[in-house]
């Protein structure tokens, strides 16, 4: 899973048009339990023409009742990258 830092912003590039957004809370170690039960997420859907690399999410709408679905390994991933 690509990532991007955008302070106090983690980016990560979710399926093929997908940005999830988290919001760091804390500077302090992490579980998943702690990202799944209290992290501010939101998504966005980049345009066609827009890359992951040059995206940021001020100048995007973010997407309103959305979800999303992550086995344990990037879960995993989502946490260490945090």
């Amino acid at each position: 899973m690509e990532t991007s830092m955008h302070y106090p912003f983690i980016y990560f590039f979710y399926d093929t048009n997908q940005v999830l957004v988290y919001r760091i809370q804390a500077l302090e170690y992490i579980t998943i339990a702690d990202v799944m039960r209290e992290g501010e997420w939101q998504g966005y859907e980049l345009e066609p023409s827009e890359s992951f690399t040059a995206f940021h999410h001020e100048q995007s709408t973010p997407q309103q009742g959305w979800s999303f679905f992550m086995g344990q390994e990037e879960l995993y991933q989502l946490v260490k990258n945090y």
